[in-house]
């Protein structure tokens, strides 16, 4: 399970945050209940002037869950529009798929 903010309006010259939160709810049979997860973030089809960086991340100690931050830095040069792309989601080195993410840039 994976909450995050997939939709974020800005303003050119800013770095916004999107946390994410990751949750394995399911533990295959014959590990531990609870297990620290490590969490890898990426992003594809990034646009022209916006930047995104893996910040931090807090591992739950023994729980199955992590806390990741991203950095979105929007140049001072990219124009009022709408801006997609995509984050790649990697738990413990297993890849879990692509999730979206909307940048709309105000006037």
């Amino acid at each position: 399970q994976v909450t995050y903010r997939d939709y974020i309006e800005t303003e050119a010259g800013q770095t916004r945050n999107n946390m994410f939160i990751v949750y394995l709810p399911d533990i295959s049979p014959g590990e531990k209940p609870f297990h620290p997860i490590e969490v890898a973030l990426s992003s594809t089809d990034l646009p022209s002037g916006i930047t995104v960086n893996q910040d931090w991340q807090y591992v739950g100690g023994f729980n199955n869950w992590n806390k990741t931050a991203l950095k979105i830095a929007i140049s001072q040069q990219v124009g009022p529009s709408v801006y997609t792309f995509n984050i790649n989601v990697k738990v413990d080195g297993e890849d879990y798929g692509i999730v979206p993410c909307v940048i709309e840039v105000l006037e």
